[in-house]
C-alpha cells in the first residue's frame, strides 16, 4: 500500500482512472457491503455481465450466492441495515425510521432487533415493568423529567413502553 501511495502523483490520468476502478472493484467485493448493493456492482460490472451471459460456473455461483442472501433477508434485517433497495413498502420505510430514532436514543442493534421482533415476554417481567412504568408516572420527579424531555426520563420510559407492547409468553400448565 506503502508503494502505491508513494507513486500515485505520477500517474497520468488514464493510470489513475484505472487504479481508481481498480480499488471500487476490491472495495464492492467487500463483504461489509449489503448483498442489495453488491447484486448493484455486480450489475454494472461489464466483465461479470459477460461471465454471467456465457455461463461461466464460478460467475454464476456468485451471483446467486448474492440472490440467495437478499431472498433469504427479512424486513427486519433490511430496516435495521437501511438497504433502502429491499423497502418497498411503507411498513419497512416505517420501521427504518424507527430503527434510526432508537438508535439516537443509544439502544444497540441487537435490542433494537428483540423490540421490533415482537418477541414474546414472560408475565413476572412485564408485570415488573408494568408496576415500575405506574410508579415511575406516580412519582412528581420522574414526570417532571419526562414531561421536560429528559433524556434518560424519556429512554426509560421507552424501554418500558417496547417491552409492555410485546405479546406475553403463554406459559404451559
Amino acid at each position: 500500500m506503502s508503494e502505491q501511495s508513494a507513486d500515485i502523483w505520477s500517474l497520468t490520468p488514464q493510470e489513475a482512472t484505472e487504479r481508481l476502478a481498480e480499488m471500487t472493484a476490491a472495495h464492492q467485493a467487500s463483504s461489509t457491503l449489503t448483498p442489495q448493493s453488491r447484486l448493484n456492482a455486480f450489475g454494472t460490472d461489464a466483465d461479470k455481465q459477460t461471465k454471467l451471459a456465457a455461463g461461466d460456473p464460478e460467475t454464476r455461483r456468485e451471483f446467486d450466492t448474492i440472490a440467495a442472501e437478499i431472498v433469504g433477508m427479512d424486513h427486519l434485517t433490511s430496516a435495521i441495515t437501511g438497504d433502502a433497495s429491499l423497502m418497498t413498502s411503507g411498513k419497512l420505510r416505517e420501521m427504518s425510521a424507527g430503527v434510526q430514532w432508537l438508535r439516537e436514543f443509544g439502544f444497540a442493534d441487537e435490542v433494537i432487533r428483540d423490540i421490533l421482533a415482537g418477541d414474546q415476554v414472560e408475565q413476572p417481567f412485564r408485570a415488573r415493568i408494568a408496576q415500575w412504568r405506574s410508579d415511575a408516572m406516580r412519582s412528581a420527579e420522574f414526570v417532571k423529567s419526562y414531561l421536560s424531555g429528559e433524556p434518560e426520563a424519556a429512554k426509560k420510559m421507552m424501554i418500558a413502553n417496547a417491552v409492555l407492547i410485546q405479546p406475553v409468553k403463554e406459559v404451559s400448565p
